[in-house]
């Protein structure tokens, strides 16, 4: 056991130098260290999993891998030109190494090297010109050039191991290869773009990830959402490795790639910070399961974040809660129906009990204190606006209204009261 991977958090289960965290164990008995087989850290292309990996353009090629085979035929690498009918490939033919080189006229080719199963090989291609050179090891190069006049560019793009369909049926009308590349790659290198494939992800011609895939998911988040409602899921990268990569985001439901159709929405949003994908999965067309947001990273796959998706659909119903002698206490309650993936006829449910009873007694409590606070705002209202207005004109007028009457009913002399003066810094109140 090296390792050991627990809520998606790496766990070591051996000492280094290099690492010191909580995760690496203090004290270690009677444990036996052996070399971990490449088999187990690296995945097997299985003559179907395939890699496209983008580089900087250049005017020359130069690739050196180091791979094991587990079978003696298949397809190890394919670079196309931009002259039409100009590539290069290298393939297994019968255990021996078949090296091509067409800078678009015919493919030359010459077949060397005998390559054995479950032996370790160093490959280095260099194509400069209209010269190719083939190395295995240490060995004699083998050499190929094409005709006078033609040169070589190569695209900035290199198959390893097969392609998608489309680009697939592409390269077998060109090479005559219709097997893929069964063996594991540790690293590989090429002009300048360095990737090792231990613990890769890798896809396969029908647009399906390999089973580390999903595993070495940086998150898993799960999502549920009503029945009838639209899902969207989104997924960023920071935009400092965009300018620095070939980078794009892929969707992928079940392990299969996705692409926009009848009620899916694949839309690269805009963003100053982020290359943020999302994705719309409507009802009618989209249910549960499980959507990987994957980055491509010039080439190389990494499941950035999983999205667990569950559909639920709710609905109101009564039950009754208790019996009082005759009388029944119903309530109202909230159902949620969540399908399970392993066995569909099993249901879990949640209750959101709501007692209708305590809702309406809620309510009118709520009612009451604010009929309250508006019945004291109506009566302090008028006071306070008489206080801080009991000068305006409007005000002397109402008094003077209430004092004809009150002179009239007692006999008393009428004062008639008239607005504020300022004379001299004092104040004149003026009477009639």
């Amino acid at each position: 056991m090296g390792a050991l991977r627990r809520n998606f958090k790496i766990l070591l289960m051996f000492s280094t130098k290099s690492w010191s965290d909580h995760s690496v164990p203090i004290v270690i008995h009677n444990v036996k260290k052996i070399q971990m087989k490449a088999s187990v850290r690296h995945p097997n292309f299985k003559g179907r999993f395939y890699s496209h990996l983008f580089f900087y353009e250049t005017h020359f090629f130069h690739l050196t891998a180091s791979f094991q085979i587990t079978n003696t035929k298949g397809l190890i690498m394919f670079n196309g030109g931009f002259d039409p009918k100009s590539f290069i490939s290298i393939a297994l033919v019968d255990a021996s190494l078949q090296f091509c080189l067409s800078c678009g006229s015919n493919a030359t080719c010459n077949k060397g090297y005998e390559v054995k199963t479950d032996d370790w090989y160093i490959l280095r291609v260099v194509v400069r010109e209209n010269e190719g050179q083939l190395r295995l090891n240490d060995g004699d190069a083998l050499q190929l050039m094409c005709p006078s006049g033609e040169k070589y560019r190569p695209r900035n793009n290199v198959y390893i191991s097969g392609a998608g369909m489309k680009d697939w049926n592409i390269i077998v009308d060109v090479t005559s290869n219709k097997t893929m590349f069964h063996g594991i790659i540790d690293t590989l290198k090429v002009n300048g773009l360095i990737v090792t494939y231990k613990m890769a992800t890798l896809i396969d011609v029908n647009g399906m990830l390999n089973s580390l895939g999903y595993s070495l998911s940086d998150y898993v988040t799960e999502v549920y959402k009503n029945e009838k409602t639209i899902t969207t899921l989104y997924c960023g990268v920071p935009e400092r490795t965009a300018k620095s990569h070939y980078v794009r985001i892929v969707w992928f439901e079940n392990m299969r790639r996705m692409i926009p159709a009848a009620g899916v929405e694949i839309i690269d949003v805009e963003s100053d910070k982020q290359v943020v994908s999302k994705v719309n999965l409507y009802p009618e067309h989209a249910g549960e399961g499980i959507y990987a947001c994957v980055l491509s990273q010039d080439g190389m796959l990494s499941v950035v974040h999983v999205f667990v998706v569950f559909r639920y659909k709710a609905y109101i119903g009564k039950r009754v809660k208790r019996r009082i002698g005759e009388k029944e206490e119903v309530e109202e309650y909230e159902d949620i129906e969540v399908m399970n993936h392993n066995n569909p006829e099993k249901v879990t449910s949640n209750y959101k009990v709501v007692n209708p009873k305590e809702e309406s007694e809620s309510h009118a409590e709520w009612i009451g204190l604010i009929i309250l606070l508006v019945l004291i705002l109506l009566c302090f209202f008028p006071a306070l606006c008489y206080c801080c207005t009991k000068d305006h004109p409007m005000w002397i007028k109402v008094r003077n209204f209430f004092n004809r009457i009150y002179s009239y009913i007692t006999g008393q002399e009428y004062i008639e009261e008239t607005e504020v003066l300022a004379h001299d810094g004092m104040e004149v109140r003026t009477l009639c």
